[in-house]
């Protein structure tokens, strides 16, 4: 049988798998929703505080649900995200009414930057965390 040649592909597969196996703890879910609402301002007024998600498109759950955030996996977690626009609250009342008129694509890149760092912060501490533990079993055996 001839040798199996590298596949830069299942490499790549093979470390993401590992990546994704971090994220699928719950307290990795809560702690992204949360960075994006902290590092995430106002579409209409640039406030940072009192910050909620307007679902743009299709809304399969609320993000606001502790429980429907631990029970479905990181990666539905990030889609709702995505199709959400940041909005203060009386942004977000006002924008209901009819009161303000908003750009929504460019709401919506603005918004997609914030869900980056968010998740690059996320992950670094799991990574922090997880080594860590790592180091806390070496020190007791």
């Amino acid at each position: 049988m001839p040798p199996v040649p590298y596949c830069a592909y299942h490499d790549l597969s093979h470390s993401l798998s590992r990546q994704r196996n971090l994220m699928r703890t719950p307290d990795i879910r809560l702690s992204f929703v949360r960075q994006v609402r902290k590092n995430s301002t106002c579409s209409v007024c640039g406030a940072t505080k009192s910050i909620e998600f307007h679902h743009v498109r299709n809304k399969h759950f609320w993000l606001g649900d502790r429980k429907t955030v631990l029970s479905v996996p990181f990666h539905v977690v990030v889609r709702e995200i995505q199709k959400c626009i940041p909005l203060c609250t009386p942004c977000h009342n006002a924008f209901h009414c009819g009161t303000v008129v908003l750009d929504v694509d460019a709401a919506t890149k603005q918004h997609a930057e914030t869900i980056l760092v968010a998740k690059v912060v996320v992950k670094e501490r799991a990574i922090r965390r997880k080594e860590k533990r790592v180091g806390r079993r070496r020190k007791r055996h």
